[in-house]
């Protein structure tokens, strides 16, 4: 039998489990990043909202996420397994987990990721939280090992951050605020 499927399983039901996936990854974005409280949900309530999904298929798009937006936890009173979001959030959430760099050293690379479209406001006004709690910054570019998180692969722009000036509390050039 010819064709482009063959003995890799391909084709249809590949395409279906792989939007699945990603409607899933979205879900959890949404609701464990943004919607939450815009539902009226509390953290631990969520469930409901995943109803259609397997515990092994929120493990899987956990496991699989490229960015590691996500991360697994047993609740320690219930042992029930728990999945949050690691960053991104608009909403205020409790321990993060998040490390306080207070040493530029150990981030020799900081780099914010950005759109053409966006790049006047922010020479402007300097780097902007906007609607989240933080601002996303990557130790290295897209693609290099160990880098994980912070940069769009769409981002047309790179600002490179001297994270000793940043940890000074010192301007970056005239009009550019950190």
């Amino acid at each position: 039998m010819s064709g482009r499927r063959g003995a890799s399983g391909g084709g249809r039901d590949t395409r279906k489990k792989s939007d699945h996936n990603v409607k899933l990854s979205k879900a959890l974005s949404y609701i464990l990043r943004h919607g939450a409280a815009k539902e009226g949900l509390q953290m631990t309530e969520v469930k409901r909202q995943f109803k259609h999904y397997s515990e092994d298929e929120v493990q899987r798009v956990v496991h699989d996420n490229d960015k590691q937006r996500f991360s697994l936890r047993n609740d320690p009173s219930t042992n029930r397994l728990q999945v949050r979001a690691n960053q991104g959030h608009s909403m205020q959430v409790g321990d993060l987990d998040l490390e306080l760099i207070t040493d530029h050293t150990k981030a020799p690379k900081v780099i914010h990721g950005t759109y053409r479209d966006c790049w006047e406001q922010i020479e402007v006004q300097g780097l902007s939280r906007m609607k989240r709690n933080h601002i996303h910054f990557a130790i290295g570019e897209p693609g290099e090992d160990g880098v994980i998180s912070g940069i769009r692969g769409s981002c047309e722009i790179l600002i490179y951050i001297n994270l000793k000036k940043a940890l000074n509390g010192e301007n970056f050039e005239e009009n550019f605020k950190f």
